[in-house]
């Protein structure tokens, strides 16, 4: 280490001793991804900032070396926090700070220059991601050529996919023979409370028990009589895998951590579920000019994501004119 190093460590030391050290240490809930982050953060303001965070009683200073910061609005943010993090443990006013990023009094917003950037980004981000949306025909071929490539858990998972629209959680699937699963009979309702892959000689009845809003709409059922759903299922079954979702590796069940990344890469060049449905709801507007057949579609996704009309429109039609 040269002598210029070992100076700038000791005069980092110092300063974090003096600052962001003191405010992390009274905050003793925090977790090490976030004490990381406020580190990280901290080290890249101070690189244009000649001083301690404490040193002044205005916090002016400190705004503008944000504004003049050339990065994204989102890092930007994750510097206020550590800012707001240290003068607030030192007792330092930090009203120009909060008025830089924007907070809310009685019900409305205050000064959010900040917040605005990071909107707009995320705006800019979506309509750039939300144009190369697939049709569902390019999905149903992309869904075809898992099964043509044997990669049957990935079809398995885009077929119920595109033609039900469900979230991740509803793909954590049991694959079993037991009739019990879609009794009515109580006794059997009470004690079956998975979501499951239900199989026989001729089709494969899915259950939903296990979903967001299962208080609201209930069980789902939904019975697949396509002769590659029923042969991929059958397959997964004489192979011995009794879950859908498995970890690629391993070949054990997935956590419920891992179900959202399992399905992210299992999808169309990996975008995911929610970008899947909202394909599916645009390929609707975009291609299906009937009104009557439009309202069907609507309500077939409605029922088999289970989640309102009016919720489909306003969360994932928002870019469509209807």
């Amino acid at each position: 280490m040269t002598e210029k190093e070992l100076f700038d460590k000791v005069i980092w030391q110092i300063k974090q001793d003096n600052e962001l050290e003191q405010a992390l240490n009274a905050n003793p809930h925090l977790v090490n991804t976030t004490l990381k982050n406020y580190d990280q953060n901290y080290r890249k303001f101070m690189k244009k900032y000649d001083g301690k965070i404490t040193d002044k009683e205005d916090d002016s200073d400190l705004v503008k070396i944000l504004q003049e910061f050339d990065c994204a609005p989102k890092t930007k943010n994750n510097m206020v926090n550590v800012l707001l993090l240290i003068r607030r443990h030192f007792k330092l006013p930090v009203d120009k700070l909060l008025y830089y990023r924007g907070y809310k009094k009685n019900g409305k917003y205050v000064g959010g220059e900040l917040i605005t950037q990071c909107n707009q980004g995320k705006i800019q981000k979506k309509i750039e991601t939300d144009k190369d949306l697939p049709s569902k025909q390019e999905l149903i071929t992309y869904c075809n050529s898992l099964y043509k490539q044997n990669k049957l858990t990935e079809y398995i998972i885009n077929y119920i996919l595109i033609h039900y629209g469900v979230r991740n959680k509803d793909l954590d699937m049991e694959i079993t023979k037991d009739n019990r699963v879609i009794s009515h009979v109580n006794k059997y309702v009470k004690h079956f409370t998975g979501n499951y892959l239900y199989l026989t000689e001729c089709y494969v009845m899915v259950i939903i028990n296990q979903y967001k809003t299962a208080k609201t709409f209930g069980r789902k059922t939904f019975k697949v009589t396509s002769r590659k759903m029923v042969k991929a299922v059958w397959e997964l079954w004489f192979d011995k895998q009794t879950k859908l979702l498995v970890n690629p590796i391993s070949r054990t069940p997935a956590t419920a951590e891992g179900i959202g990344r399992i399905v992210k890469e299992a999808s169309y060049n990996k975008i995911g579920e929610g970008r899947i449905f909202k394909a599916l709801i645009g390929d609707i507007f975009k291609n299906t000019t009937d009104l009557e057949e439009r309202r069907k579609l609507l309500d077939h996704y409605s029922k088999s994501r289970g989640t309102e009309i009016q919720n489909i429109l306003k969360c994932y039609a928002t870019d469509i004119p209807i």
